[in-house]
């Protein structure tokens, strides 16, 4: 039997971490641009700023399963 956990399948690794960039990226940014924290943006749907489009595009291929 083959024993792997989930946390050995590394697109949903790698998926996860896009996700958790982009949610802390654009909580980030709304703190600069509304200078107030608000965590509701962590949750929220939306507003994935194009500058982590553009990071997560240009590590792509490094983690693209061999």
């Amino acid at each position: 039997m083959n024993n792997t956990t989930i946390l050995d399948n590394r697109v949903l690794i790698a998926a996860f971490l896009a996700w958790a960039i982009a949610q802390v990226s654009k909580t980030i940014l709304e703190l600069f641009k509304q200078r107030k924290l608000a965590l509701s943006r962590l949750v929220s749907s939306g507003g994935c700023p194009v500058l982590t489009q553009h990071w997560l595009l240009a590590w792509r291929p490094l983690l693209a399963v061999r």
